[in-house]
C-alpha cells in the first residue's frame, strides 16, 4: 500500500460482488464495448481468468482499492507479442487514472522486467 491508501492485490482478494458491480457499472461500462452485462457466476469466472494470467505468464491485472475499497482493476495481461495495459476504474475514481498508471508501469518495468507494453485507447 502506498501512502495515499491505494494497493494493488490480485483480483481474488476482493468480494466478487464488488468486482460484479464495478463491471456492470454503467458510467464504467460504456467504455468496455466488449464487455456484456455480467451475471455473479460471469464475473467469479472472469476473475478467475484473469487471475490465472500471474500463474501462466508471471504477471496479470490487479485489483485496485484505496483503503480497502474497490475502486477499480488494471495491469497487465499477456497478449499474443508482450503485455497489454488494461485500466478500469469507476467513474467516481477516474481522477486516479493518471497515478495509477505510473504506479503500474514502474512496477511492470522494474518488477516484471517488461520492456515494452501495449496500450490501445
Amino acid at each position: 500500500m502506498n501512502d495515499n491508501g491505494i494497493a494493488l492485490v490480485r483480483l481474488t482478494e476482493v468480494p466478487v460482488e464488488a468486482v460484479h458491480a464495478l463491471l456492470n457499472d454503467a458510467r464504467s461500462h460504456r467504455h468496455l464495448p466488449l464487455a456484456a452485462p455480467f451475471s455473479l457466476e460471469e464475473a467469479a469466472a472472469w476473475v478467475r481468468d484473469k487471475d490465472a494470467q500471474w500463474d501462466d505468464a508471471g504477471y496479470g491485472p490487479w485489483a485496485i482499492t484505496v483503503d480497502g475499497r474497490l475502486v477499480g482493476w488494471g495491469g497487465f495481461q499477456h497478449e499474443e507479442g508482450g503485455a497489454d495495459f488494461a485500466l478500469v476504474l469507476h467513474h467516481a475514481d477516474w481522477g486516479l487514472g493518471r497515478s495509477l498508471f505510473r504506479l503500474m508501469l514502474e512496477r511492470g518495468f522494474t518488477e516484471f522486467g517488461l520492456d515494452a507494453v501495449t496500450i490501445a485507447l
